[in-house]
């Protein structure tokens, strides 16, 4: 029996909600929670409720104010507070999130949403009509319910043990007397992938299907590169590339050189990691392959962090911030603001740190990333106490104290650690 959480956008569809509800409990003998618009927003109650649930509906409604225009405006109910906290724990929980769009409401823009309210434009949709539900419904009820028994299958496997992973994915009969050299459940999946993908290598070679081949490959170097065996993912990154090479596929091309540029930096190899890198710029310039320009400047600024070229660093980075901005891409931006800031904080350049770390802030702020919010609080604290503004350093204090006390995740106790220096740097000796 699945357990859903209903969330309301507006009030005024109470009604029509209650009947989507009603088929809900009585086709999918589902347990459904829904807040009363009566009480007050708790944001420890909403967690504690969507925590017992296995999946959001978020029924989306047309106001009084969007009649005219069949899109909500972005000032809309939709965008409340109790709404968005809705989405980000459920997000956080993992859950499975369906936005039901009824009597004509239409989801605004995903540029004119911010931060988590842009996950509802990537969940898949539906749009209701309250007075031909039992004609709409069908497909939403079925839909959801096959999503729900196949993330409980999922949980299932997840929860056995290695053992009894062992067995299931190898066909091994195990013994107690049997000693095991596998860690986990995960390394056993990918030395299954390993064993499997090895079968389809040599049967695309026998028929000659190089794409297939080419598949194969990818999946070996993978599983190697997560088994932790580099020299051998490189092995077969090599054999993929010249096959890429053979069949003219440049996009893939450039993909591999970046993947042969990583792998060789894991293995310690800065210099033959830049000339992958470089390899994967200039094919990438020359194709027009934007996106992928910035991905190799990163790559670069990484082979120079590690050769201690610091300033070099930085300006590849800056280049690869440049194309990611132009991509929209605020994961991959903020991403390098902060590496951009902690490069500066090596050279003890102080203002410029503060700068990125600034610019780094707002973009956390804006995609709501709450731990690296915090994390870039702590650095830029660090930052004005080594120039001795202790105004914002205190300011920055409470803010970071504030956000940490908010939270109780695995990553806090050690920013909590750093805020107790901090703040005891500013006790007079």
């Amino acid at each position: 029996m699945p357990n859903l959480y209903f969330s309301l956008s507006n009030p005024e569809s109470k009604t029509a909600v209650e009947n989507i509800i009603r088929e809900f409990r009585i086709n999918l003998e589902a347990e459904c929670i829904v807040l009363k618009n009566t009480e007050e927003f708790s944001r420890s109650n909403i967690r504690r409720k969507i925590s017992q649930c296995d999946a959001l509906i978020i029924v989306i409604s047309r106001t009084e104010s969007a009649t005219k225009s069949l899109t909500l405006p972005i000032d809309e109910s939709i965008l409340s507070e109790r709404i968005r906290f809705e989405i980000i724990s459920a997000i956080n929980l993992g859950l499975m999130i369906v936005p039901i769009l009824l009597d004509g409401a239409v989801l605004p823009e995903r540029e004119n949403l911010e931060g988590a309210m842009k996950h509802l434009c990537d969940c898949k949709s539906y749009t209701l009509r309250s007075a031909f539900l039992h004609e709409n419904l069908h497909e939403v009820l079925e839909n959801i319910e096959e999503e729900l028994n196949f993330k409980k299958e999922v949980e299932e496997k997840l929860s056995l043990s290695v053992e009894e992973n062992f067995q299931r994915l190898a066909g091994y009969d195990a013994k107690p007397d049997k000693p095991r050299s596998l860690q986990s459940s995960s390394s056993l999946e990918l030395r299954r992938v390993v064993e499997s993908e090895s079968i389809f290598l040599k049967k695309a070679r026998a028929i000659g299907d190089k794409k297939a081949e080419t598949n194969a490959l990818s999946a070996l170097a993978m599983a190697y590169s997560r088994l932790g065996q580099t020299l051998k993912a490189i092995e077969f990154f090599l054999q993929e590339l010249d096959i890429t090479k053979e069949l003219g596929d440049s996009e893939e091309q450039c993909s591999l050189l970046a993947n042969l540029g990583d792998a060789f930096a894991v293995s310690g190899n800065f210099h033959q990691a830049q000339k992958y890198f470089e390899e994967q710029m200039a094919l990438a310039k020359a194709k027009g392959y934007d996106a992928l320009i910035g991905s190799s400047y990163n790559g670069l600024g990484f082979t120079y962090v590690k050769q201690n070229n610091i300033e070099k660093a930085i300006e590849c980075y800056i280049k690869a911030l440049a194309s990611y901005r132009q991509q929209n891409n605020h994961d991959k931006e903020l991403e390098l603001l902060v590496g951009i800031g902690l490069n500066y904080q090596k050279l003890k350049l102080w203002e410029q740190a503060t700068d990125f770390f600034t610019q780094a802030l707002a973009i956390a702020k804006y995609v709501e990333n709450r731990k690296e919010e915090s994390h870039i609080l702590i650095d830029l604290a660090e930052n004005y106490q080594h120039t001795g503004d202790t105004v914002r350093l205190k300011l920055l204090l409470k803010q970071a104290e504030e956000t940490l006390n908010a939270r109780d995740a695995s990553w806090t106790p050690p920013l909590k650690k750093r805020l107790i220096i901090l703040k005891e740097s500013l006790i007079p000796k």
